[in-house]
């Protein structure tokens, strides 16, 4: 019981990045990929009294469920736009690019 619960949670875990790092439509439900491991790693930390395991889980189990959040609903509500590039600047900023920025260095 106890292997299956690292197991489960680490083939959880991977599943969960592998999902998010192919920018697809289907890599939002890499997160909940994500927040199933921080399941399977709280249930064993509990029963193998791993301290430090837990306390990581209970910081990592928040930031799981705000990244299925701002994947899922706040795309939804922008639109999914193209997803090929959606890590362009004007996303990681959150400041739009100018269109002037963008002819001057096309020309």
């Amino acid at each position: 019981m106890i292997e299956l619960l690292s197991w489960l949670g680490a083939i959880t875990g991977a599943a969960g990045a592998l999902l998010i790092a192919t920018r697809t439509k289907v890599s939002r439900h890499g997160w909940l990929g994500y927040l199933l491991s921080n399941v399977f790693w709280i249930a064993y930390a509990v029963v193998m009294d791993q301290q430090a395991l837990f306390a990581m889980q209970l910081v990592f189990t928040p930031i799981s469920a705000l990244g299925y959040y701002r994947w899922c609903w706040i795309q939804r509500r922008r639109g999914w736009g193209n997803l090929a590039t959606w890590h362009d600047a004007s996303v990681l900023t959150a400041r739009p690019l100018r269109d002037s920025t963008l002819r001057s260095s096309a020309s």
